[in-house]
Order: structure tokens, then sequence, then C-alpha cells
């Protein structure tokens, strides 16, 4: 269903295509080419739905009909909903396109209703007639107490009025009938020489500027009187209408009468002023938020966020405004309206509205504020959304500045040292490109996640606590365990990294496992999720989160599998004391200085360089791919291996600025992309053998299966050490595990054991990994014997998982 909280509307053609041909009415191919967004084929064949970011005004009509009724078009942002098919539209776009203007202008076009022009109301006749040349009603306009406001909508300024064409029209021509004295032949020639006047529906339809002209005579109580008029010049801020600051308060001016004099009176409606800091703006659909200082004539004063919608609600801004004790609000609703006037026109920066953080627009979103490359205040405002995350509530960073850079050199350094070079650089390269992410993302449409995966006492979780750190997040992982928190932090970063532990798929209920597998591949592509509120209406987020996932068990089924760079830590490496010592040497640093240079250099960068960049080393991978027999890899499991080489391009670009010394070499990094690509090689992740060895290995580990019935070891610790497996009672037992975890579509599982005693047979021929497909152990009987030490390079195949 529509809802105004999501921005997501739908525009309905009926009737407009033919289902035989194809063939569009010209009208509906105009309304779908200035969209320009998601389309496709209704459910009759002869109409189209249109999905669009935009929302139509809080009165809008939304039907229309079109070639004397045959045709028709509707509208809808609430309250109503489409029956989707998906039967794409063909050369249309496939993404659901932020469009506002587009939307105002199809409604424009295409819907708006007529309106029945409103009577005038008769004005008292000022004491002078005055017929002022157009130069003259411009001047002294622009330089009346209200000037600022006038000059920003003679401009075509819409900021203080959310963006609404029609509103802005309106408080201009308000403007036009007070100082023309409601001659509506000078308001039509004057508004048409303003950047308002330049819109084509002004242009165009003669009907509009007649009912609009009438429409703010009708509503203008007051002209231009030079007897009365008066511009408060000692005034600090703009006025609105008859609403002036005196005192360091807001009062009412009118006109009074006595004696047949007109005497000029200021009733007082606050005890508080407020100075505009800066307005915010949605980029999703124009609403604005003020950031406001109240202040009251004796230096009281408070900072807070004004939402635009509640200057027409003067109860609600009553109740706000009164719960902070000191301040007073006692105005109308009409005055209230001027308030909203007055804080629009004041000079404040415009900041955007985000509920992400990460990198955006070259900034630096954080909860602690914005950074920027220059050390400004930055231009975006982090939602409450934002702030209320996980990722909010594990940020450490104040700012970037106070670095150490001996101790960065001596991060750089031995961070690197504390895994096996060969499984720990794709996480390193995964990890340092995360902050340049969404320029990555933007050339290539998608980012892929990370997956580690490790037996109990591999340690991953102290590496990657220590790896959080050196990102200025605190080393807890994120709680996968509700469906709601899981939305809400995927959804609050777009360059800062998340990390769910211990997510263990066999602890999961189907349901479960499928949000989280939806919402991992969602974001990996940055794609957007419906969210349904408690009045039942639907809203789109958008997920785009570095997402990694560390667990003994793998989580990804084959959808998401070609978006992941797997990695498995493995606890029984050579050198392991040497890894150690190298952690507990990182750990005596502050590991913030580390974080406050990446990110600087992240600032410090254009999005033109790093996809330059990234276009480099991608053409570098391709060349290595072929060079090194992997051409099979393409598209996206590419595109991972791209990320890794990215990132270690970066985590170099470091080193180099702080003149430390990576401690590996070309030949380390080959090793590590070798690994990288044969866990994402589309061969390896989509052979039934493997898959099926895999879940054997995990059978094992949770003892599903029983040794000497099911599985044994012989020549254990040898060379030539081999599993031997009982493959009619091992594939049950690996069903009956699959079924009771609710993973079945997570696994291409073989019909029967015949299926995959022709999979194995076939892997004897050409001597990988199976040693033979029929031989007898003198516990299991008849069993297919493989070679421990080739399938523990499947991954997800451990070793110690087959306890003897």
């Amino acid at each position: 269903m529509f809802s105004t909280d999501n921005f997501i509307m739908g525009i309905d053609l009926d009737d407009v295509r033919d289902p035989d041909t194809g063939e569009l009415v010209p009208w509906a191919e105009d309304v779908i080419e200035t969209v320009d967004s998601y389309t496709e084929i209704s459910p009759s064949g002869t109409g189209v739905h249109i999905l669009v970011e935009g929302q139509l005004g809080p009165d809008s009509d939304n039907k229309q009909k079109h070639d004397e009724g045959e045709t028709e078009i509707e509208m809808y942002d609430r309250k109503r909903f489409f029956t989707m098919t998906f039967d794409h539209l063909e050369d249309t776009s496939k993404s659901v396109e932020m469009r506002p203007d587009e939307v105002s202008e199809v409604y424009t076009k295409y819907v708006e209703e007529e309106e029945d022009e409103e009577p005038q109301t008769a004005t008292a006749e000022p004491s002078t007639n005055l017929s002022l040349e157009d130069d003259e009603v411009i001047e002294k306009a622009k330089n009346a107490s209200n000037g600022r406001e006038f000059e920003r909508l003679w401009s075509g300024d819409l900021s203080g009025h959310d963006g609404d064409h029609s509103r802005a029209d309106m408080a201009l021509l308000s403007h036009l009938a007070f100082w023309t004295q409601k001659d509506t032949s000078q308001m039509e020639r004057l508004f048409e020489k303003s950047g308002l006047g330049k819109r084509p529906k002004w242009q165009a339809r003669e009907d509009y500027r007649s009912r609009s002209i009438n429409k703010a005579i009708s509503g203008c109580m007051d002209v231009y009187d030079p007897e009365t008029t008066e511009a408060d010049t000692n005034s600090e801020y703009p006025e609105a209408g008859d609403i002036v600051k005196q005192n360091g308060v807001y009062k009412q001016r009118k006109i009074e009468f006595q004696n047949d004099e007109k005497t000029v009176v200021f009733d007082k409606i606050s005890n508080f002023v407020f100075h505009t800091q800066s307005i915010i703006r949605s980029p999703i659909d124009n609403s604005i938020q003020y950031e406001v200082e109240a202040r009251t004539p004796s230096g009281k004063s408070v900072t807070f966020v004004l939402e635009g919608s509640i200057f027409a609600n003067p109860s609600k801004f009553t109740e706000f405004v009164n719960k902070y004790g000191a301040y007073k609000w006692e105005g109308s609703k009409n005055q209230l309206q001027h308030i909203h006037e007055i804080v629009a026109e004041q000079d404040a920066p415009e900041k955007e509205l985000t509920n992400k953080i990460g990198l955006q627009d070259g900034q630096l979103v954080t909860p602690n504020g914005v950074f920027t490359a220059d050390g400004s205040d930055g231009n975006f405002v982090l939602s409450h959304t934002g702030k209320g995350s996980s990722l909010a509530n594990l940020w450490q960073l104040d700012d970037l500045d106070g670095i150490d850079e001996d101790e960065v050199k001596d991060i750089l350094e031995t961070l690197p040292r504390t895994r096996n070079f060969e499984r720990f650089l794709p996480v390193l390269g995964f990890v340092y490109s995360t902050g340049l992410s969404p320029y990555i993302r933007d050339r290539e449409g998608e980012y892929p996640g990370l997956s580690i995966t490790a037996d109990s006492g591999a340690g991953k979780s102290t590496t990657m606590e220590q790896v959080f750190k050196c990102m200025g997040i605190s080393g807890d992982p994120i709680d996968p365990q509700t469906k709601p928190a899981r939305r809400n932090d995927m959804v609050s970063t777009c360059s800062i990294p998340l990390w769910f532990d211990e997510f263990k798929v066999s602890e999961r209920s189907p349901d479960d496992l499928n949000d989280f597998n939806t919402k991992f591949r969602t974001s990996t592509k940055g794609g957007v999720i419906p969210v349904s509120n408690i009045d039942r209406t639907q809203q789109m987020l958008k997920l785009n989160a570095p997402t990694i996932v560390s667990s003994e068990e793998h989580f990804a089924n084959p959808a998401e599998a070609r978006r992941l760079i797997g990695v498995q830590f493995k606890s029984d490496v050579p050198d392991q004391e040497k890894f150690v010592q190298a952690l507990q040497d990182l750990e005596l640093n502050d590991l913030q200085n580390h974080a406050k240079a990446y990110y600087k250099l992240t600032l410090n960068t254009s999005k033109e360089f790093e996809q330059k960049q990234w276009k480099d080393i991608k053409r570098y991978v391709v060349q290595w791919l072929r060079d090194n027999g992997f051409e099979q890899i393409r598209g996206a499991r590419r595109n991972s291996i791209t990320t890794v080489m990215y990132g270690l391009n970066v985590y170099s670009r470091l080193c180099e600025e702080y003149d430390a010394e990576k401690p590996y070499t070309d030949d380390d990094v080959y090793e590590a992309l070798t690994y990288t690509a044969n866990q994402v090689s589309p061969e390896n992740s989509q052979t039934h053998a493997e898959q099926f060895l895999q879940l054997v290995s995990q059978a094992a580990h949770k003892m599903e299966l029983e040794y000497g019935v099911d599985y044994s070891i012989i020549k254990q610790g040898t060379d030539d050490e081999e599993l031997h497996i009982k493959l009619e009672t091992v594939f049950g037992e690996v069903n009956k595990m699959v079924k009771q975890s609710g993973t079945e579509k997570s696994f291409d599982i073989l019909n029967s054991t015949k299926d995959y005693r022709e999979r194995f047979a076939e892997l004897e021929e050409q001597e990988k990994y199976v040693l033979e497909t029929s031989k007898v152990d003198k516990n299991l009987g008849r069993c297919i014997a493989f070679d421990m030490n080739q399938i523990e390079e499947i991954p997800r195949v451990e070793r110690n998982s087959f306890v003897a």
C-alpha cells in the first residue's frame, strides 16, 4: 500500500496499450518518458504501472480521463495499492527513481482539476491611490521588512515553501496584490517577469493565471498605503505578513481606527524569537526541517530541530515549544504560518537529511558530526534513525584531529602480520575498500560482502575485534537476533562496515535465515526492501551496507555466494605463536590513530580518482585471471577479486603516506588472490559433489554422523590420510540435517545416492580427491574413500570436523 511515509507512489495508466502490438497512446508515452522510472505492464495487458519516488499535495485529486473518457491516468501516494506483475515494459527504467519534479509536471499536465474562481473580498480603500511603475513596485517590495522573502520568490526560489510551486506562486502574488493595490494587469505583468513566471504552467494556462491572481486578491486584506506602511529597518530578521520582531519577541502588527484615524498597534504572540541555524532538506520528498535556536529577551536559549509540517499544526507546535518551560507561544494558525516564513527566510546554511552513516558527497557522516577534508561543518545531518542504530552506538571517533603518525606507521606494519597472509589479505582488502565503497557501487552497481568461516578456537572474533577498532568502531559485533534490529542496522550505513558474528545457520528458523539472506543480497545490490508501518502502509528502505558475516558455519546459499568474498580461517596453522605476538603488539597502540588516518585518506581524494583506480585495477585483475587459468570468473565474482586488490591498493597508499613498510611481498599477494579466486570460482561453488562434502563436514562437526558407522579415518596423521564415508547412511543424515534446519532451498541436493556415486566416479577417473568409489572398510563395509589432504582444500570442509 502506498504511504506518504516512504515517498514511493504509483501512476496507473488505463487502456493506453494495445495488448497485441504493445503500441502505446501518445500521451501515455509522454508520461512514461517524463517520469523515467520503473514501468511494468498491468495485469490486463492494456495498461501500465509506474513506480516512482515522489509525492502529491495533501489535497490533490488523483484521477483524470483523457481522449473522451476512453483512457485514464490515476496517481496515488497514499491508501491505495497496485497488483504487481513484474512484467517489465521494454526500454524503460528497471529501478524506482527519485522524480519529484517530474511527478509534479505530470500531475499538473494530466491530472490537476480545474478550480472554481474564488470571489474577491472587499478591502478598505487606501488613503492614497497610487500608480507605481513596475520597477518601483519591485524596489519597494525588496526593501520592505519582508523583502528577503519577496526576493527569493522573485528569483524563483521555492525553499521557503517546501518546494511547492503552487504555494510559492500564491505567496508571490500575495506580495504583488499588496504592493500594486490589487491591480490585476500589473500583477500578471510583474509575475511573468519573475523566476516563478517562467514555469510552463503559468505561461500556457490562462485559467491558472486568472484563478491564482483572483485568489491572491481575495486573500489580501490590506494594500500598500504610504501613510501607514513602514519598513521596520531596525529588525534583524525578516518578517512575514504583519508579524514583526520587537524587543526580542514576535508581535502582530494591527491597524485600529479611532475617531476615523488609523493607529498601528502591536500584540505580543510569543516570548521568544527563532534564530535559524540550518535548513535541513530531505532529498526524497524535498520536505524541510529547521535547526533553530529559540532565544528569550533575557538571553535564555535552546536549540532544537523543527519539522516543516509542525508550522501547520498550532496545537502540536505549542506543545513542542511549551515543553521547554520558559518558551510560550500564543499565536494563531495564520500567525504560525508567518513564523514559518520568517524561519525559512533567515540566512542559514542548507543541509541534507540522511539516515546513513558513512561517505556521502565527499563528506563522512557520523553520529558525532560530519567530518570534511577542509574541517568545515559539512552539509549533512544524521536522522534520528541513523543515530539510534547499533553502529552509531559502536562508533568511537569524535574528530579526525591529533593523529600520532608513529603509531599509525606501527599499526600499518603490524596489522597484516596478525594472521596468515593467504587468508587475511583478502579480509584486509575488503575492509580497506569499504570506506570508499560508494564510489565502487556507483560504478559497478553492486558491492560484495565478506564471509569468514572458522572452526572453534581459530580466533576469528579476536582478530575482527582489532580490525574494527582500527576502523574507529568498538570491537563488539552487531547482534543479528531480531529482524527489525537487523533491518535498521543494514539501513544505517553506506560505507562503514557491519559485522555479524556467530551467525549459526543451524540455530535459526527457515524464515529468519531467509530474511537475513534476502537483506544481505539486497544490500550487496544497493536495493530497497518494503517495511510495513503500524497503519498497515508500507515504506521502502534502501540497503547498501558493507557487510561481514563470521561463523563456524557457512551462511550463504548459491544466490548469495556469488556476491561474497569467502575466507576460511584455520586454527592449526604454522607460526601460530608469531601471529599471537603480532596481535599483542597491535593492542599496545591507540588504534583510533589508524582510523583517523584512514578516514582522512577517504576524504582527501575524489570520486573521479578512485573510480579511475578501480578501473585500472580491474583491468589488471582481468589479465591476471586469464594468465592464471581463471577465465571462467566474471561479473560479480570478478568484482569480488577486484575489491580485494583495490582495498590492498588503499592500504598501500596509506603506507606511503605514513612511511610504513608493507610486511608482505608480491608473492604473498599472488597466493591471496589465488585463494580468493578458488573461493569465488563458479566451478568451485556449484559442484554438487563438493557441496555435498561441505554438508558432510558440517554434519560431522555437529555430531550428526557417528564415527565407525557413517565414516572413518584411515592412516591418520600421515600424508596418505583417507576419509571413508558410508554414502547410504551419510546421505540420509545430511538430508535430515538440512530439512530440520529449514535450508532445503539453500542447497541443490541431488535426488539419490546413485546420483552422487556417479559424480564421485567421474572425479575418481579425473584423479580429483576421490581415491576409490567402492572400497572395503572393516567397519563400514563398502564405502567411498577420499584423499583427506585434498578435500580439506575444498572451502568449508574441515579436517577437525571428523573426530576419530
